[in-house]
């Protein structure tokens, strides 16, 4: 009865947490905005710090998946210093960003350069659990599909030359990456609850 109530409760909270991640891009789509400060970008900026935050937690608290949680941290802090690459440029310089990036490479690689090896068995240990599929699904829609998925060629396919509308393109392909942002945010929590019953 208790596991039926936690997957209840697991449902419930995710299921709302979609909810007013789609009210955000509802809100967008009434202020006609998808660009750099729209709320969905924002959205996006503040899921992933989160789940970095907690990721970088994990690895820190649970050190039989260490190397693994410090991994998907780096990858996440990556991906939030790109997504931030606007205000570098507009702060600092075009393409400052990557010197940022590099900078969390090589912290990722000085914390990490003694345990690489670990790295394998720290997947087994999490090969079977959803927080690994989520985690992975989620960096597959955002580095893969969305990609292909904004492809500006195809959305002219769609709706023809004369007709295009960039807003319709900009505000689904920011749609699809806030939704695979939100995915590893529900599989680093998933890990999270995994290590804390199991790992300890």
């Amino acid at each position: 009865m208790k596991s039926l109530v936690n997957l209840i409760v697991k449902f419930v909270s995710y299921a709302a947490l979609l909810f007013a991640v789609a009210q955000i891009i509802a809100t967008d789509a009434k202020l006609q905005s998808f660009k750099e400060n729209s709320n969905t970008e924002h959205a996006q900026d503040i899921i992933l710090f989160i789940s970095f935050g907690l990721a970088l937690f994990i690895g820190y608290k649970f050190n039989k998946v260490k190397t693994l949680s410090y991994t998907l941290a780096a990858l996440l802090l990556i991906s939030f210093i790109r997504e931030m690459d606007a205000f570098f440029d507009a702060v600092l310089f075009h393409g400052a960003w990557v010197y940022f990036a590099g900078a969390a490479l090589v912290a990722y690689f000085f914390l990490i350069y003694k345990k690489i090896g670990s790295i394998n068995s720290e997947i087994e240990l999490i090969k079977e659990h959803i927080s690994l599929g989520m985690v992975t699904i989620g960096l597959l829609i955002i580095h893969v599909f969305s990609r292909l998925y904004g492809r500006k060629k195809m959305w002219k396919a769609l709706m023809g030359e004369d007709n295009f509308i960039r807003i319709v393109k900009d505000a689904s392909e920011e749609g699809i990456e806030l939704l695979g942002y939100t995915i590893i945010f529900i599989g680093i929590i998933e890990l999270y609850l995994f290590a804390r019953k199991s790992l300890v």
